[in-house]
């Protein structure tokens, strides 16, 4: 029995000790908050509207924001998929596109344009927790799709000190363990 105890011990050390010192973050299981602005970021059109991340495809399905307007959005581990369900032209104002606004998730770094996108949309950026996706004058297909790449914080693990502390206690557990037996 002490055998198996110490072996499981040494084995647990050993899975710890061989993880990342960083582990990847992702939006996954985080709830999100979509939200519809015109013609500036003090005027809502639509939402807000929330979702979990990842419970469903698409995050946000056609009329989940705004009644039935022409439109999906579905959000990954890193990435905000916008797509339109038919062609359409956004009119020119200051602000005019979502805001997707995440609770319990990863600190957002920034967001970029992936280059699967099939259209360049007039602004994107992140401040905080939220994204924004502003189509103020752009015009889309039914066969557009726009993919913004987010950069998320990753997660934090365990300083050196952390590890040292750790394996001291299993090495005073077992001390005392053995000095209990003789």
């Amino acid at each position: 029995m002490k055998r198996l105890f110490w072996t499981a011990a040494m084995v647990a050390c050993a899975t710890v000790l061989i993880l990342p010192s960083a582990s990847a973050s992702s939006l996954i299981g985080s709830t999100v908050t979509g939200t519809l602005y015109t013609p500036d970021l003090n005027t809502i059109l639509g939402g807000p509207t929330t979702a979990v991340v990842g419970a469903s495809t698409p995050t946000f399905p056609v009329g989940s924001i705004l009644g039935n307007t022409p439109f999906s959005i579905n959000i990954t581990g890193n990435q905000i998929f916008y797509y339109p369900a038919t062609t359409v032209t956004y009119g020119v104002k200051p602000f005019n596109g979502f805001v997707f606004t995440f609770a319990n998730a990863p600190t957002i770094l920034g967001v970029s344009l992936d280059s699967a996108s099939t259209f360049t949309p007039t602004g994107i950026w992140s401040t905080g927790n939220s994204v924004y996706l502003n189509l103020s004058g752009d015009s889309v297909r039914s066969t557009s799709v726009a993919v913004l790449d987010v950069q998320l914080q990753a997660r934090p693990t365990p300083e050196p000190a952390s590890w040292a502390l750790m394996l001291s206690s299993v090495g005073l557990i077992r001390a005392v363990r053995f000095r209990r037996n003789s």
